[in-house]
């Protein structure tokens, strides 16, 4: 273009309305006109370029500010693309220029050999726009379908596959690892939701070393996840065959990079201009789904903490009510029978009065920690209030039962003397088994474990007493 309107029109006089200046096609385009430029000694300033975008506004806004600089027109106005052209046309029809005529290939005067042919140039239109249509309808249904996804591999695999008219060679993903740091989450403190409640920890600048590889897999289909080292992964830059062309685009949570997506060959893509739109649709998407599993996370946490007691971390009667009431109604479904241990600490009242609340608060510690290190894994115990506990166990024989009391006893004896508690420390006990055939629900039996374990300790009190 420039040659045709340096040597055939004898233009030395330019104008050039450009694309973004951090685009790098548009930056090599804008040194070859330099250089061109340079080399046939015509005078190229700074004030002769204006860049912004690739859109109509852009042309028309280029052509106001260069106008309002230099105060008359150039002989020749040279245009990124068709678009800039004709914000450029009207922008001049505005300043009452009105000798423009148009943007096709004919505009300055010229004729070819042939003939525009405008049947084939309507039939590219039509074919552009029904191209066009059927993009924006998978845009639309990738949109809907994201929405109801359940997982990130959903997430991914909808993404790699949503969008057929793409053409390109291959595509995959680049991910963060923290991305699905969300299962990770325990919410046991407040501090963990206050870290769940965040962004995460996501680079503000550049991405990690290591990143997740999401791809398909062409042996069967299958989404595939890597982790690698991000500055191995692409080796084929390092190459001798050329002919492959890398198109990385980024993701972005506010400020923060997540990944980018990778897609090999995809000049239709870049050609079409469909980046902005499946860009726009799946970044949003991600993002919403992220920050939706977070608050789930935080939800769940907070309703963890809401059961818990906070002196010893057992389950409290929320957690009663919650837990263990739903754990003895599937066993009763299923017909599977549980022993519920109900314990009661001795004479805290006495230590309370004796020698004080924070003493009696120790002991409720050492008896809530030997509890939960002699229970079994798949136990579930609670601090039924201020010296009861409960635990809901599998099915244990009476023997069994028995040993386990004793070696619960014999753990808090000994780290009441590791502490120096001033007073004896020890605990009553009772256990019954439940029939699950019955009728009777978890509060009948956790009654008649504590009416057993008071029958122990008023045994034992007698004991103390003779």
């Amino acid at each position: 273009m420039m040659e045709h309107v340096f040597h055939i029109h004898g233009c030395r006089k330019f104008w050039f309305i450009m694309g973004p200046k951090d685009n790098y096609e548009n930056g090599q385009r804008m040194q070859a006109v330099i250089d061109y430029l340079k080399e046939q000694n015509v005078p190229c300033e700074e004030d002769m370029f204006y860049c912004e975008s690739f859109e109509i506004r852009s042309g028309y806004r280029g052509f106001l500010k260069l106008y309002g600089v230099h105060r008359e027109l150039p002989e020749a106005v040279i245009c990124a693309n068709d678009e800039i052209a004709v914000g450029v046309c009207k922008a001049a029809e505005a300043c009452c220029y009105t000798e423009t005529e148009g943007v096709f290939w004919d505009s300055c005067g010229c004729r070819t050999a042939g003939r525009a042919d405008l049947t084939d140039y309507v039939r590219k239109e039509i074919l552009k726009e029904a191209a066009q249509s059927d993009f924006e309808e998978e845009i639309k249904m990738l949109e809907y379908e994201l929405l109801y996804c359940k997982t990130l591999h959903q997430i991914y695999e909808k993404i790699l596959t949503g969008i057929p008219s793409l053409q390109y060679e291959d595509m995959y993903l680049m991910m963060d690892e923290k991305m699905d740091d969300f299962h990770e989450a325990t919410g046991d403190c407040l501090e963990d939701i206050a870290r769940l409640s965040g962004n995460g920890s996501f680079h503000v600048n550049g991405y990690p070393d290591r990143m997740q590889k999401v791809f398909i897999d062409p042996a069967d289909g299958k989404i595939r996840i890597e982790t690698k080292n991000r500055k191995g992964l692409f080796s084929a830059f390092e190459s001798n065959e050329g002919g492959r062309e890398y198109l990385f685009l980024p993701f972005h949570f506010s400020q923060y990079t997540v990944g980018y997506i990778v897609i090999i060959n995809s000049v239709c893509l870049m050609e079409k201009r469909y980046l902005d739109k499946m860009l726009s649709t799946i970044m949003t998407s991600m993002e919403n789904f992220y920050r939706n599993k977070r608050l789930e996370c935080i939800n769940r946490g907070l309703e963890e903490i809401s059961m818990r007691d906070a002196m010893t971390g057992l389950y409290n009667r929320l957690g009663y009510q919650n837990q263990a009431c739903r754990i003895f109604w599937e066993n009763k479904e299923k017909n599977r029978n549980l022993t519920i241990l109900f314990i009661d600490m001795d004479r805290l009242k006495y230590m309370n009065d004796t020698y004080g609340h924070e003493c009696g608060d120790l002991a409720i510690k050492i008896t809530a920690g030997a509890i939960l290190r002699y229970r079994p894994d798949d136990a579930l115990a609670v601090r039924m209030g201020g010296d009861e506990f409960l635990v809901v166990l599998p099915y244990m024989e009476r023997k069994n039962v028995v040993e386990l009391v004793d070696r619960i006893r014999s753990e808090i004896s000994r780290q009441a003397k590791l502490l120096e508690l001033p007073c004896e420390l020890s605990i009553s006990a009772g256990g019954i088994n439940t029939d699950m055939e019955s009728g009777k629900a978890l509060d009948d039996y956790v009654r008649e474990a504590d009416e057993i374990m008071y029958r122990e300790k008023s045994a034992r009190k007698k004991q103390r007493e003779a």
